[in-house]
């Protein structure tokens, strides 16, 4: 596996150079979503293959074992994945350990975000949130707030403008409240099923200063089933879908919401 991720990773760079976003410096623009490294394990690995930046997660503040296997099923003839996870997590206290153990090595260390969850039973989804903000924001190059995950009870209606907005203000002002002088990037990762009426609602609250966030992450895997999927068995399986077929969905999406932004940071999905 680490020998094809190596080989994407250098097609990919062939062309790329160094960039700054969010006031940081990263080697490359190619980076790993969350969801490969869920656990902090393989930071230093993934910087090695040559990824510009490592997304650990989703965390969770309570470790807890996701959905039930199988949960992960491959759509081969669709170089496709559709997966029902559920924020498997060792938790905040196991993964802050990690991260904080990678930052006292004396290589060169990667750009590195945290994508906080909630835990599946949680009935507060905010102070989950707070809760990863406070704990990792002295150690990331920036956090991310996935409310986009389709495989957790409900998490999607936290996009919905009537909990958003709330539910920004309340993590802006935990991150602002952090006792570091640089405060990390607060990012938001949106699911690509949303309608155009609700992009639209999102972007106007994004517009308002207690909720602008300093970037976007577009998108998260998709609950629809584009009918060129090819693969019969699994593609009725239950789960986010990912890869090529999700790749005009996000392209359109990304083109909407840095319009709708006028011009937000965004960090996009790759489909080969």
């Amino acid at each position: 596996m680490f020998i094809v991720l190596r080989s994407i990773v250098k097609m990919s760079r062939a062309n790329s150079k160094k960039v700054k976003v969010f006031g940081k410096e990263f080697s490359n623009p190619i980076g790993i979503a969350a969801g490969f490294d869920k656990d902090g394990k393989a930071i230093l690995g993934l910087k090695d293959i040559g990824f510009g930046f490592v997304e650990v997660g989703s965390v969770t503040p309570e470790a807890q074992p996701g959905n039930e296997k199988p949960r992960v099923f491959r759509l081969n003839d669709d170089l496709a994945v559709i997966n029902r996870y559920g924020f498997n997590s060792e938790g905040h206290n196991a993964v802050l350990q990690r991260i904080s153990n990678v930052r006292g090595v004396k290589e060169e260390i990667p750009i590195i975000g945290v994508n906080l969850g909630k835990n599946k039973t949680s009935a507060d989804a905010t102070k989950d949130y707070v809760e990863g903000i406070q704990k990792f924001g002295p150690l990331s190059d920036y956090l991310v707030i996935n409310i986009s995950s389709p495989n957790t009870p409900n998490l999607r209606d936290l996009q919905h403008k009537e909990n958003l907005s709330k539910l920004l203000r309340a993590l802006i002002e935990a991150r602002d409240n952090l006792p570091i002088s640089q405060k990390p990037p607060l990012l938001l990762k949106l699911a690509p099923d949303l309608s155009p009426q609700e992009r639209r609602d999102i972007a106007a609250i994004l517009k308002q200063k207690e909720c602008r966030v300093d970037g976007l992450i577009v998108c998260n895997t998709t609950v629809s089933r584009p009918e060129t999927l090819k693969n019969v068995k699994n593609k009725n399986e239950i789960g986010g879908l990912s890869g090529p077929p999700l790749k005009d969905l996000s392209t359109e999406m990304i083109r909407d919401m840095s319009r709708l932004t006028d011009g937000i940071p965004i960090i996009g999905k790759q489909s080969q």
